[in-house]
């Protein structure tokens, strides 16, 4: 199920970042996941790996990103993948998932382009689903 999607986890908690892995591992292939506990490294990795296989361009991806994280929080992460190459934004949805309920930051992602969608923690195979139809990859 689901093996054309890749699917990126950013999160600095490990043990957040486990359990959206795991939640993630039920529906898709292990092999299609990719973890981050840095928001840099997951830009990096998404020029990289773009820049190095052009013929990737194109799959389907989403973007799993806590929001509230000290080097870079997830306001500066959509920032920075807004600067992308617009080939590597058009292949990716980003949905962010925080504990936070302050509904001042979570309009504020609203306003944000290539924003898909806010849910909260912990992600749930539920909420997963309900994500995946979303971006039609059911």
């Amino acid at each position: 199920m689901y093996r054309k999607l890749e699917v990126l986890i950013i999160d600095d908690d490990p043990f957040a970042l486990a359990l959206t892995k795991k939640t993630v591992s039920d529906r898709i292939p292990r092999k299609k996941i990719r973890i981050f506990s840095s928001p840099k490294f997951a830009l990096q990795y998404l020029q990289w790996e773009n820049d190095l296989a052009e013929k990737k361009i194109g799959r389907c991806g989403i973007i799993l990103t806590d929001l509230e994280m000290p080097e870079m929080d997830g306001f500066e992460f959509l920032d920075e993948f807004n600067r992308l190459r617009k080939a590597i934004r058009d292949n990716y949805a980003i949905f962010v998932l925080s504990a936070t309920n302050e509904n001042f930051k979570i309009q504020r992602l609203f306003e944000k382009p290539n924003f898909a969608g806010f849910f909260p923690k912990p992600l749930t195979v539920e909420k997963l689903d309900n994500l995946l139809t979303q971006i039609g990859a059911r």
